[in-house]
C-alpha cells in the first residue's frame, strides 16, 4: 500500500468538477468563492495532465519539495487503478489554523477520490492531498447490514481537530468486549479504504457477527491535511497516532455500551508496530493485536520502502 507524501502532506489523487455544487465555509480572511474556483481549475489541470500549471501555484515551501515531474508521478500512480472518471460528487470549503482548504470528492469507476487543496492567506497552494474515499452507498457504510448497529461518534485529542468515528455494536450483546482499530502509516479514512477495499470495515463487521464491538476512526491528517503541512519535519508519532488512540481509548472507557475492562487494540502495519507503545501509555488494556506489524526499526523500514518505491 504505497503512500506519496508531498511537503509532509500526502498526495494521492483527484479530478475535474465543472458544474459541481459547492458548500463554502465563511472566512473573513479568504475569498472563498475565488479559492473554490481556483481549486476546480487545479482539478481540471490534473485531469488534463497540465502539471506545470498546478506546480506554478505552489508556495515557496511546496515548490522546493514538489516538482511538476514528481506531481505527475504521484498522480499517475494514484489514479491509474480507479478506472473511468464518472463525475463530481460534491465540494466544500474548510477554514482552520490560518488556511482555507477546498475539498473535492470525485467518483471513478472503481472508487472515489477526495482532493484537498489548501491555500494560505496569499492565495498560494500550501498543501495538496488526494486520497481514496468512498462515495454513494459506500460513503454511508454500504453493503448488506448484518446483526450489528453502527453509531457515529467523535474523538478529539485536540478540540480543534475532532475526528469522525464509528462504533460497531453487536445486536443482542450486553457490554461486549471492544476492539480499537489503529491504522497503518499515511493518510486513511476509518475503513482504511484502498482501491475500494475496506479492511477495517470488514474486520469491524466480522467481529460484530461474533459478539465483539469495535471502534474505528478517520486519521487526523485525512481530515486535516493542512496540519501535517504546518508540522513539516516536526511531525512525530504522537501526531501520527499516539494522541488520537489515547483519546479513542478514553472514549471507550467512558462508554457504558461496551465493557471498559475488555478493551483491545488491533494495530495494522505501523499501528501494529506501535501497539506495545499504545499499551504502555494507556494502562488497563485487555490486550493488543499486531496485524502485519514489525519489530524492525522505523528508519530501516522507511529506507527500504523508499528504495522500493
Amino acid at each position: 500500500m504505497k503512500r506519496f507524501i508531498v511537503c509532509a502532506m500526502a498526495l494521492f489523487m483527484l479530478l475535474p468538477l465543472a458544474a459541481c455544487g459547492k458548500k463554502e465555509a465563511e472566512g473573513a480572511d479568504f475569498d472563498t468563492a475565488a479559492l473554490s474556483k481556483d481549486a476546480q481549475a487545479v482539478a481540471d489541470a490534473l485531469l488534463a495532465g497540465d502539471y506545470e500549471y498546478v506546480a506554478a501555484k505552489f508556495d515557496s515551501t511546496m515548490a522546493k519539495a514538489v516538482s511538476a515531474e514528481s506531481l505527475k508521478s504521484a498522480w499517475d500512480s494514484g489514479v491509474e487503478p480507479l478506472g473511468a472518471y464518472v463525475g463530481c460528487v460534491k465540494t466544500e470549503g474548510i477554514e482552520a489554523r490560518g488556511y482555507y482548504t477546498v475539498v473535492i470528492l470525485e467518483e471513478y469507476e472503481n472508487n472515489g477520490m477526495k482532493l484537498s487543496v489548501s491555500y494560505d492567506k496569499t492565495g498560494e497552494i500550501s498543501g495538496l492531498n488526494f486520497v481514496y474515499a468512498p462515495v454513494g452507498d459506500d460513503a454511508e457504510g454500504g453493503g448488506e447490514q448484518g446483526n450489528y448497529t453502527e453509531i457515529e461518534l467523535s474523538i478529539a485529542a485536540d478540540p480543534e481537530m475532532p475526528l469522525g468515528a464509528t462504533l460497531t455494536l453487536p445486536d443482542g450483546v450486553s457490554k461486549p468486549p471492544v476492539v480499537l482499530l489503529v491504522h497503518g502509516s499515511g493518510i486513511s479514512d476509518r475503513d482504511e479504504n484502498i482501491y475500494g477495499n475496506k479492511p477495517f470495515a470488514d474486520i469491524a463487521h466480522g467481529l460484530a457477527e461474533r459478539g465483539i464491538a469495535s471502534l474505528r476512526y478517520d486519521k487526523r491528517h485525512y481530515v486535516y491535511p493542512e496540519n501535517a503541512g504546518e508540522l513539516g519535519a516536526k511531525l512525530t508519532m504522537r501526531d501520527e497516532l499516539l494522541d488520537d488512540t489515547a483519546a479513542a481509548i478514553a472514549l471507550l472507557k467512558q462508554d457504558g455500551r461496551v465493557d471498559s475492562e475488555r478493551i483491545f487494540v488491533l494495530g495494522h502495519s505501523l499501528g501494529g508496530m506501535m501497539a506495545p507503545a499504545i499499551a504502555a501509555e494507556n494502562k488497563g488494556l485487555a490486550g493488543i493485536i499486531s496485524m502485519a506489524g514489525t519489530l524492525r526499526r522505523l528508519w530501516e523500514l522507511v529506507y527500504d520502502q523508499n528504495q522500493e518505491a
